[in-house]
């Protein structure tokens, strides 16, 4: 009984401001912290994270309930915190001890959730695939699909850092190369003699930048495009640049800190589909550069290696020597062009990559002063903005189609535009990856569904249905004219 009153008497004399003090310190720090993020200026664009920032959400009733409000709130908040910047640089710090170091050279695993999710959107994307009903028996001949653990045998599993610079890592199965020659094949069975088919297949950075010593963790890729190349339909001329890129491989064909080609192995390119499709390349010492520094690429966000920090690129870009129009399509809105220069160069540090074309976008085309009637159709992946700019000197039209966001269907575009020539072009990564071989295919004849209208504004919902209209023809002229049937 005297120690149960010891007790009591302890609890009842015991100082509380203590636990009082703490509490209300928590109290400010957090108060703090809310009108700081409040009251200070809300970054739109992560340079660090190479990506758009979340925005203040709208608030409705339905959005509430749905929990997609707080979701996107918690998005916002968690994206304006005061010294963002800094921590995660701090967190990058952390990250980057990350990784195993052999010599001088240091290997980073990377994460396959990425390449999961591709599969499982290329999964989903198959009944939309453009492939007519009573064709789907004969495709699925055409196209027999890889197992999941081939279709995932590809690059980017792992990043080499050799002083400096990054190389993705690749590895592939013949399954992937007969699936990938197939889908080019049914360009030639769709177009017949009347459109002239090519085939480029980039090599990547590894094969040209990592010694030889440690070559023989990364699968050669020669013998990879040379399958595919094996399995082409005659009628289709593949574009050989691998051993024109081993000749200059000295020179600044690839980025260090990113994972696409410079402007200057896009060129060498070129010149190689210059003697496939009969023309004569312009010489590049004749077009004035000009360059955008301090580009820090993907495959530094995918590492936070430091020593690719310490060796920035840079993005030279070329004036060509006719005069171009450009017009751009946005996703959503596939019938309206809309009147772009060539070269975005506003690009920040971070994305200088997009210089190309602005980046990637359904639908780019564009005209120039060269009337000589030649025009092409160029389908293609991010590999393909850096190659396109120099069919300007060779071509009257070019229409610059990515497979992936491409919403409209290939063979309007080739037959109102009377195009008659086909240049498929992708890195070798792309090429052995389901998701962009069932996009090859897909765009070839699929059916434009447009986006379903705002709920919220039913004015808004009638001028996005007309701006929508299906029934307007693919013509993708450079002005409007009232002559469009």
């Amino acid at each position: 009984m005297k120690k149960q009153k010891r007790e009591k008497y302890k609890q009842d004399n015991f100082p509380k401001w203590p636990a009082v003090l703490n509490s209300a310190l928590i109290v400010a720090f957090i108060s703090t912290v809310g009108v700081v993020a409040i009251a200070h200026d809300k970054p739109t664009y992560s340079e660090l994270e190479r990506r758009d920032l979340a925005k203040m959400p709208k608030f409705t009733a339905e959005s509430y309930f749905k929990g997609e409000y707080t979701r996107d709130l918690s998005a916002f908040v968690a994206d304006v915190f005061p010294m963002r910047d800094k921590l995660l640089k701090l967190a990058s710090d952390v990250k980057e001890l990350n990784g195993f170091r052999f010599d001088d050279v240091k290997l980073h695993s990377v994460n396959m959730q990425e390449n999961q999710n591709t599969a499982t959107a290329s999964n989903s994307k198959q009944e939309s695939s453009g492939i007519r009903p009573s064709d789907k028996d004969e495709a699925s001949q055409n196209f027999p699909n890889p197992s999941d653990n081939e279709s995932q045998a590809i690059a980017n599993n792992g990043i080499y850092v050799y002083k400096g610079k990054a190389f993705s890592m690749f590895g592939a199965s013949k399954a992937m190369g007969d699936y990938y020659a197939n889908a080019v094949n049914y360009y030639q069975s769709v177009f017949g003699d009347r459109v002239k088919i090519y085939n480029l297949i980039v090599p990547s950075a590894i094969e040209y930048g990592l010694p030889e010593k440690y070559k023989n963790m990364s699968m050669p890729q020669k013998p990879s495009i040379e399958y595919v190349y094996s399995k082409l339909d005659p009628a289709v001329t593949p574009v050989r640049i691998y051993d024109t890129l081993m000749e200059h491989k000295d020179e600044y064909l690839y980025f260090n800190t990113d994972h696409h080609w410079t402007s200057l192995g896009a060129y060498y390119a070129y010149t190689e589909f210059a003697k496939a499709a009969g023309f004569t390349p312009v010489d590049i010492n004749t077009l004035p550069k000009k360059t955008l520094d301090n580009f820090i690429g993907t495959l530094y966000g995918q590492t936070n290696d430091k020593s690719l920090l310490e060796n920035p690129d840079h993005v030279d870009y070329y004036t060509m020597n006719y005069p171009v129009e450009c017009y751009r399509y946005q996703k959503g809105y596939p019938y309206y062009p809309q009147p772009e220069s060539l070269y975005g160069e506003y690009a920040l540090p971070a994305n200088s990559y997009s210089v190309f074309l602005h980046g990637d976008f359904p639908l780019t085309k564009i005209v120039t002063g060269n009337k000589n009637g030649r025009k092409i159709a160029v389908i293609k992946e991010s590999y393909g903005n850096a190659f396109a700019p120099f069919l300007v000197n060779n071509y009257e039209e070019i229409y610059v189609v990515d497979e992936r966001y491409f919403e409209t269907d290939l063979i309007s575009l080739v037959n109102k535009n009377e195009i008659d020539e086909i240049l498929i072009i992708n890195n070798i990564a792309a090429a052995h990856t389901a998701f962009h071989i069932d996009n090859i295919v897909r765009i070839v004849d699929q059916v434009y569904i447009p986006p379903a209208p705002p709920a919220e504004s039913s004015e808004a919902s009638s001028s996005e249905e007309i701006s929508q209209e299906p029934d307007i023809p693919l013509e993708v002229e450079p002005d409007d004219d009232d002559d469009d049937e």
